[in-house]
Order: C-alpha cells, then structure tokens, then sequence
C-alpha cells in the first residue's frame, strides 16, 4: 500500500471516529511529486469535534500523519472544510491537476 492511501484511510479512520456524522465524512488525497494534499470534509456541527479546542485535534492529526509516513523528503499537508462552504459539496481543488497545468 502506498503512502498516499495509507495516510488517507488513517485520517479517514480519525475523522470518522470524531464525527457525530461520520457518513458525510469525505477525504481526498491528491499527490504531487514529493507532496501529497488531503482534503478532508465534515458537517458544519463537526468542525468543532475534528479541529478541536484551539487546534489541538488538527494538530495532533498532523504529528500522526507524519509520523505515519517514513519518507522524510515528503510532504503531507491536511485541509479541513465543511460542507455548507464548498461549492455544491464538491472538493474545491486547492491547485491544479497535473492535467490542468499551472
């Protein structure tokens, strides 16, 4: 299993696990060259549960995130939105595909 689904279904697994609605819990992984973005997308009710008070929860999601991984020259970066700010509750891709150019 590579590291970018191994990282995603770890961050799957905590959020779901936090979530009050752990059926609108959706995460995308996106990799590119040495960096891997995850996307991760609750309800709006469970914003608080997943970010935690003053970030700790995020916080600590990273440090396992990257303690998950054994490859120092990459890279994981974690983006959490809800729901109710994205457009049509479709991911909003933070960069362009490698398709789509700069």
């Amino acid at each position: 299993m590579d590291a970018e689904t191994r990282i995603g279904k770890l961050v799957t697994l905590i959020a779901t696990t936090l979530a009050q609605h752990p059926d609108s819990v959706k995460v995308e992984t996106r990799l590119y060259d040495r960096e891997i973005d995850i996307n991760l997308v609750v309800e709006q009710e469970d914003m608080g549960r997943i970010i935690g008070r003053q970030g700790r929860v995020a916080h600590a999601m990273r440090d396992l995130i990257k303690a998950s991984h054994s490859n120092p020259n990459l890279h994981v970066s974690l983006n959490i939105d809800c729901w109710q700010e994205l457009e049509q509750g479709e991911f909003v891709p933070r960069r362009p595909s490698a398709d789509e150019g700069p």
